[in-house]
C-alpha cells in the first residue's frame, strides 16, 4: 500500500537545526553507526533512523536497550516476541 498524503501525519515540532544534533535520538543515531554499524547518513535523518527501525526490529530493539543500558533479570532468549506490530484503528503501517 503506498502513503498518500492524507496518510501522512502533520509534523508537530522539529527541533532547530542547531539544537537537533544534541537530541537524545540524535546521540542514539550517532551511537548506532559507531557501535552497531548502522548505515546512518547524519545524526539527524529521523526517516534513515525510521527506516531501520522498521526494517530490522530485532537488531533496532536490541540496540535500543543497550543503549539505554537495560539491565535484565534474565539474559532474553529473543529481542522480540513477535515480528508482529499490531496496527489500531485509524492507522497505518507504511
Amino acid at each position: 500500500m503506498t502513503p498518500t498524503d492524507a496518510d501522512v501525519p502533520e509534523v508537530l515540532w522539529t527541533p532547530p537545526p542547531d539544537q537537533a544534533g544534541r537530541t537524545a535520538i540524535a546521540q542514539f543515531a550517532r551511537w548506532a553507526r559507531e557501535h552497531r554499524g548502522v548505515n546512518l547518513p547524519s545524526d539527524t535523518d529521523y526517516a534513515a533512523l525510521h527506516a531501520w527501525s522498521v526494517r530490522d526490529l530485532e537488531d533496532f530493539w536490541s540496540a535500543v536497550a543497550e543503549f539505554l543500558g537495560v539491565i535484565f533479570r534474565d539474559p532474553p532468549t529473543a529481542v522480540l516476541g513477535s515480528q508482529n506490530i499490531p496496527t489500531l484503528p485509524g492507522t497505518s503501517r507504511m
